[in-house]
């Protein structure tokens, strides 16, 4: 509530120039980890009027200080992306931890509604460079979903995906440790199976595969189509990506961008595309190549290699 959010700010009087600029705050959202408020004043990060400050609940048994502080640090980690959601400044205390980042001005993708097939190309291509980075530093999300994944304007006026809520995440190749990884839903078959038998691992990278088509095939249809293809489906074995290329075919998609998603949702993961394989997939011909997002980001690529040298 606000008042706790009061006690976060009386906690950070070693943030220099957030607290005295503070001019208002807004609650964006509450989740059972934490809490998420817009902030706004006059230059409260460098010289940004508005940030999200997420504010986390601490409990014993889940969310405890060195996750919360595992959660932080890897999307510090990953800040230097432009996909991955900015965080300014951070800090963890006894009771009432924290991180500063980037207001999302374009919303999240819970609330966006059906998107036409060249917007959701444009974004789920930015969601694979994110993963392909994701999997350069030997890492994972495991929760991909649309109110993980927001929207923010760059400095040409153009929305561009931000991805966000490291909660979960850790190594690509997961360990058999507790059951809160992932969204019921977004949760791939591996992942399923690796909750009911407790020991068996998967791969991170292929799971986040599989969570970003679930979220793309229900940002590509109707409410009432992505139903149908739920009651269709069983918890273990998966979707039926005969009914999903059907229902995409009926709301008007490309064949490129119905097999793209169909290959990610393969109940094999090894038979779904590599962030990589689906980055340069045939669904985005006419679109920017690899090498020029190796180019652009160039020094994100660098710190990639240098933390590859250090391991």
């Amino acid at each position: 509530d606000g008042h706790r959010f009061d006690r976060v700010l009386s906690s950070a009087v070693d943030i220099v120039g957030l607290k005295p600029c503070i001019e208002s705050r807004h609650a964006l959202g509450s989740g059972s980890c934490g809490d998420v408020w817009l902030v706004t004043g006059e230059s409260l990060v460098g010289s940004k009027k508005f940030v999200a400050v997420k504010t986390f609940k601490m409990d014993p048994l889940h969310q405890t200080a060195t996750k919360v502080e595992r959660e932080i640090r890897q999307q510090v980690s990953l800040s230097a992306f432009p996909y991955i959601a900015t965080v300014h400044e951070w800090k963890i205390t006894p009771h009432f931890p924290f991180m500063v980042m980037d207001f999302m001005d374009g919303g999240t993708f819970d609330n966006v509604g059906q998107l036409s097939e060249e917007r959701l190309k444009v974004y789920l291509r930015q969601l694979l460079s994110c993963l392909m980075l994701l999997d350069a530093k030997e890492q994972c999300h495991r929760d991909i979903k649309e109110k993980n994944l927001g929207l923010m304007t760059d400095d040409n006026g153009n929305l561009n995906l931000q991805l966000f809520d490291f909660g979960i995440g850790r190594e690509a190749e997961a360990e058999a440790a507790g059951t809160d990884i992932g969204t019921m839903g977004y949760t791939a078959p591996e992942v399923n199976r690796h909750i009911r038998k407790h020991r068996e691992s998967y791969n991170g990278i292929l799971a986040d595969m599989w969570s970003s088509a679930v979220a793309f095939v229900k940002l590509s249809l109707s409410l009432e189509a992505y139903e149908e293809i739920v009651d269709a489906r069983r918890l273990v074995s998966g979707f039926d990506n005969v009914l999903i290329s059907r229902k995409l075919e009926e709301a008007g998609y490309s064949n490129d961008f119905t097999n793209l998603l169909t290959s990610m949702l393969a109940f094999d993961p090894e038979k779904r595309p590599s962030p990589l394989q689906a980055y340069e997939h045939c669904a985005f011909n006419g679109m920017p190549s690899l090498f020029d997002l190796v180019l652009r980001d160039w020094r994100w690529i660098q710190s990639v290699l240098r933390d590859r040298m250090i391991k």
